[in-house]
């Protein structure tokens, strides 16, 4: 079908079947304002070409081994309305969706399957191409998915899928002005909606190869959010080469897509077993009784030198004495031991001969019982009882859990929330992230000088139905912040070693933290850390500190209870305050603080101012630990303005004020009567008084 003139519209009901459209004929004018939509289009495809060729949409149309062509150039480049290509699907042919202008061209929600070339983009009329958007569609099983030949311009090129042989093919010369360039393959910071994968956040692209090998395929999403933990140097192919490249720093997907999901923990051995006696005279046969989960093997110690593998031996000790039993539960992930111990006594008769001795001191033993059952009963007042609270106890995994201890009489304490026997974490309350199904016996146990007390709860965390996902995690993944309170959140990555210095740096200047440091004392590999700036209080803490909030914020440094005294020390936090809010709200800037939330309160922690430049001041703070944070600052106070104030003005007014006052004070004692001479003489003595540190002060200057 011939275009012959601009502004015509083609609308077709039920995708009839046609040729194609072009405007053959008239390729030096060029068409404007052309809409194509809702056609079968099954050979020639669609073609617009020539000077001042804009405005153009082509929507929601089926093309069967043919495509779109589009030339046009000289029509305001990013300034005009540009073509839209949108909702259409292409099935098979050469090069399906080609491009060359120089104008703001949106590519957007459309698929392309099994084509030679998906997109291709070339510069119009030997200028500088500028596209303005493609976003949204789905290039698959193609030869090459995305074309970008020489002098091309792409602003944004965000939240499609590539899954093709080869993704992404750059045409390169030996002028660098003429490389193709795209200003950004992601948002600028992840933003919250469905992205293209059905995920909870739109930022870059995800990227598949035909085989199941491709970065999003191969990379695991350890917070929940469907963005990978790492950026993704993206492979492409320079025209002439047949091997891939990540070299180019123009080529870099910050937020790729991954579907959302997370490693599966490592199911580590639990040892446990029972005997069926625990003491008894020589010789005595023992039934130890293997109980332990997740083994693959294990191996028995008696005590006395000798050791089994059997899974519920029987083992006889021929001499008295106390033995120590060891078991050692194995499988591919670890090992995990249990102790426990038998007393094996004298014959029966040696016990015989020894039997009044024994009576005897038993009688000696019985004349202390009372006195020994008063000092206990002291003792056990002062003992520690343990207590807790957590704030989920089931969900879908990830389930993140904020346990707090509630316990008294207490000097120290240990938690063991996931079953393994290792310590997680020592801080009063802190959060705990479950990352594979099961139920969890979580125990803290609590310690003073006269003794320890635990306290177990159970946490039953569940597999996600294939229905729909879980939004248990909040805050974005991994964090029990709810999403809702979360405006933005950026991620750093860094390897901790232990004995080394860490520091995780904010690049994308998403929050007002610029970085995290601190000097590690456990080797933990490569650990990510997530600043999440809020949008009101926190919902883990009570209330706001006291003053002027700036910025609240929590930061979470790798999994939930890493960040402890026990594997770090020397914690800074390096963040940022605009100068027009210390402006707008009258700060003064001696005043700003960090304060940290711990124990159910708030603490006040000095910020160092270390640089400023035309829109931030820059502090750095000291910390004792990582948690929500609240940046705030007072106002200038009236007892500055009364120093500003301080000249010989200042002094004339205050004794004004004070002759006034004594006026007042003199009618009083008129009407009194009788008396009132002796305060007329005080009145006569104050007002001397001021005269004299009015002149005395004048006199200084």
């Amino acid at each position: 079908m011939n275009m012959s003139s601009s502004n015509l519209t083609f609308i077709g009901k039920g995708y009839p079947e046609v040729d194609g459209f072009d405007n053959y004929g008239i390729p030096d004018v060029g068409n404007e304002f052309e809409t194509i939509k809702g056609f079968s289009i099954v050979k020639d495809g669609i073609r617009i070409e020539g000077h001042d060729s804009d405005g153009n949409v082509i929507s929601d149309n089926r093309f069967y081994n043919c495509g779109v062509y589009l030339s046009a150039m000289e029509y305001g480049g990013l300034n005009g309305p540009g073509d839209v290509v949108e909702y259409n699907v292409f099935h098979g042919g050469g090069i399906v969706l080609s491009y060359g202008g120089d104008g703001s061209q949106k590519i957007i929600g459309n698929e392309i399957y099994d084509a030679d070339y998906g997109i291709v983009i070339a510069p119009g009329g030997g200028a500088l191409q500028d596209i303005g958007e493609i976003s949204g569609n789905k290039i698959q099983g193609c030869d090459v998915g995305l074309t970008l030949m020489l002098e091309t311009r792409v602003n944004e090129v965000y939240n499609n899928v590539f899954n093709n042989t080869v993704n992404v093919k750059l045409h390169q010369d030996t002028y660098v002005y003429q490389y193709p360039q795209v200003n950004q393959w992601n948002k600028s910071a992840p933003i919250r909606g469905t992205n293209i994968i059905g995920g909870s956040y739109i930022g870059g692209n995800y990227w598949a190869t035909p085989n199941g090998t491709g970065f999003s395929e191969t990379h695991l999403d350890t917070d929940g959010d469907g963005i990978a933990e790492e950026p993704y140097n993206i492979e492409f192919f320079l025209k002439g080469r047949s091997e891939a490249t990540t070299t180019s720093d123009i080529v870099v997907d910050y937020f790729p897509l991954v579907t959302p999901r997370v490693e599966p923990a490592p199911v580590y051995p639990v040892a446990n077993f029972n005997m069926n006696v625990t003491t008894g005279n020589a010789p005595l046969s023992v039934l130890f009784t293997d109980l332990s989960e997740n083994a693959t093997s294990r191996s028995w110690n008696f005590g006395d030198g000798t050791t089994s593998t059997e899974k519920n031996p029987i083992h006889s000790y021929s001499l008295a004495g106390t033995y120590t039993v060891n078991l050692t539960a194995i499988n591919p992930n670890g090992t995990d031991s249990k102790t426990a111990e038998i007393t094996v006594l004298e014959k029966e008769e040696e016990e015989e001969e020894n039997e009044n001795e024994n009576e005897n001191e038993n009688e000696n033993e019985n004349e202390n019982e009372n006195e020994n059952e008063n000092e206990s009963e002291n003792e056990t007042k002062n003992l520690p009882v343990a207590a807790f609270t957590v704030n989920k106890t089931s969900g879908y995994y990830p389930l993140t859990v904020l346990f707090t201890d509630l316990s008294q009489n207490v000097t120290s304490r240990s938690w063991d929330v996931n079953n393994d026997g290792v310590e997680d974490s020592n801080e009063a309350s802190f959060v705990y992230t479950y990352t594979s199904r099961g139920t969890y016996t979580t125990k803290l146990t609590v310690s003073n000088a006269n003794g320890t007390n635990t306290e177990t709860a159970t946490i039953d965390v569940e597999k996600k139905s294939s229905g729909g996902s879980s939004s248990g995690g909040g805050g974005g993944g991994g964090s029990p912040e709810p999403a809702k309170n979360v405006e933005t959140k950026e991620l750093s990555q860094a390897y901790i070693t232990n004995g080394k210095a860490v520091k995780f740096d904010f690049a994308k200047n998403a929050t007002c933290v610029m970085y995290v440091s601190f000097d590690s004392k456990k080797t933990a590999g490569k650990t990510t850390t997530i600043v999440e700036q809020l949008k009101n209080k926190s919902a883990l803490v009570s209330e706001l500190p006291e003053g002027e909030v700036y910025r609240s914020f929590n930061v979470w440094v790798g999994n939930s209870g890493f960040a402890t005294e026990k594997n770090i020390e020397n914690p800074v936090i390096g963040f940022k305050v605009e100068k027009a809010w210390l402006q707008d709200k009258k700060i003064d800037q001696t005043s700003i603080v960090l304060n940290r939330y711990n124990d159910n309160k708030w603490e006040q922690l000095p910020a160092n101012l270390s640089g400023k430049d035309d829109e931030f001041l820059y502090f750095t703070a000291d910390l004792p630990g990582f948690s929500s944070f609240a940046i705030t600052g007072t106002t200038k106070g009236l007892s500055e303005e009364n120093e500003i104030e301080s000249g010989p003005e200042q002094e004339t007014r205050l004794a004004d004020e004070g002759l006034k006052s004594m006026e007042s004070e003199t009618g009083q004692t008129s009407e009194e009567g009788e008396g009132a001479k002796a305060p007329g003489f005080g009145i006569v003595s104050g007002v001397l008084c001021l005269i004299c540190i009015f002149l005395h002060k004048v006199g200084r200057r």
